[in-house]
């Protein structure tokens, strides 16, 4: 009677589970930065109906979030550029262009940056959500920098 596994037998089980782990990583890390991107994006989206409430009031926006009466839930610090779960930055007011028509509010990608600065450099993504009094109201649009951000805007199609 033969007791215990062969040397053959427990290679093709750690085979077997490096197989496994290398399907399934990625998909976890996929899965995990979907829903730190829907954290941020629904506190992105209270800024922006924020700014639209303070449009109707004073008929303009604020770069000033202090003038905004918004509520969100989760991890996020900051005034004017809120820092979320230390992989996203929203700029509460960007405008694009020169004129009104370009304001929007965007989200950065940039996991582990020190600074806004050093975000708005090395973002792998831009998610951009424009302003109804902006020349493309109600638009969302999302722009991958690196490869890694635009499987991610490619997900987001789908």
């Amino acid at each position: 009677m033969k007791q215990g596994f062969t040397l053959i037998e427990l290679l093709v089980v750690v085979l077997i589970i490096g197989i496994l782990a290398s399907i399934a990583v990625p998909q976890y890390e996929k899965a995990v930065l979907r829903s730190r991107f829907s954290g941020a994006q629904q506190v992105a989206e209270s800024i922006r109906k924020a700014q639209e409430i303070y449009f109707v009031a004073n008929n303009q926006y604020t770069p000033d979030t202090e003038n905004l009466d918004y509520d969100y839930q989760g991890s996020c610090t900051g005034a004017d550029i809120l820092q979320c779960d230390n992989h996203f930055y929203i700029d509460n007011l960007e405008n694009a262009g020169l004129d009104q028509d370009s304001w929007n509010v965007k989200i950065y990608h940039c996991p582990g940056a020190s600074s806004w600065e050093a975000c708005r450099v090395n973002s792998n993504f831009i998610y951009s959500m424009w302003l109804d009094q902006s020349s493309h109201p109600g638009l969302r649009e999302c722009q991958g920098i690196t490869q890694e951000g635009r499987d991610f805007c490619l997900m987001l199609e789908e």
